[in-house]
Order: structure tokens, then sequence, then C-alpha cells
């Protein structure tokens, strides 16, 4: 939120910031999950539990590196003037768009993405539209703020 701090004007203030949701540490926590079903395997298999773990832990650390690049790199805020995006941690991409320059904000949720609140959001503008942005968090949240009143 520090690269969107440093976008504002003087009489610009933040309504609402969002970035990606918790769940792209999925395939870590999926990885992690399948770690203690090993470990709950028989007492007799030690050299497989051994080899299971030497297997399971690194992916597990890279998959929760890669989420977490990826949460870290998304960052979506609402002023009260524009809405910024920024993708990206050392190649950055942003686009900002004024608010009365927005036309609609399309929401799509799956019904995990309803339970968990995330859902992929596309943004249309007059005469431009970013690319959906999947799994971001409270998506409905971003929608109203673009459209709440001044």
């Amino acid at each position: 939120m520090k690269y969107v701090n440093s976008l504002l004007a003087s009489d610009e203030t933040i309504r609402f910031k969002t970035r990606r949701h918790w769940l792209v540490y999925g395939y870590a926590i999926f990885m992690l999950a399948l770690l203690v079903a090993s470990l709950a395997l028989p007492q007799n298999l030690h050299g497989e539990k051994f080899v299971i773990a030497l297997f399971l832990v690194p992916l597990a650390v890279i998959a929760g590196f890669f989420g977490w690049i990826r949460r870290v790199a998304t960052v979506i805020a609402v002023t009260n003037h524009r809405l910024i995006c920024k993708n990206g941690l050392i190649s950055r991409h942003t686009v900002e768009m004024n608010l009365d320059k927005i036309e609609s904000v399309d929401v799509d949720q799956s019904a995990l993405g309803r339970i968990f609140g995330f859902g992929t959001v596309t943004i249309r503008g007059v005469g431009t539209t970013i690319d959906p942005i999947r799994g971001i968090a409270d998506p409905v949240g971003l929608r109203q703020a673009v459209f709440a009143a001044p």
C-alpha cells in the first residue's frame, strides 16, 4: 500500500483498498495438508515418512513463496477521485482511471468465491477496459466503493 500512498494528491483520500485473497496460498496449504496426512501413516513406515516430508516441505515453501509474491504484487485502491490498480513487484504495471470515467465494474464469483469472499473483477471505463483481475478479496466491496457517492 506504500505505492498507492505515494501517488495520492494532497486532497485525495483512500476509500477502499484490496489485494488478492489469502487463498493464493491454496497450493501451499494443500501440500502441508498432504504432509500432515502422511504423518498419520502407520509407525512402521518411518523411512517413507521422511521421503514424503523431504519432497512436500520444499514444495510447500515454494508454493507459499509464489503465493506471497502474487498477493503482495497486486493492489487495488479506490480514492475519492480515481481507481488505482497496481500489478507487479519488480516490473510494475499500473492503471489509473478517474471514477467519473468508469462505466461498470463486473464481478464474477463462483459458489466457493461467495463463501470465502473472492472473485474476478473487470473494470470497464470510457474507451478502455482493465483486464480481469482474478482472486481479488472483497470484489463486491470494491464495486460499492467505486460507485459510492463522493
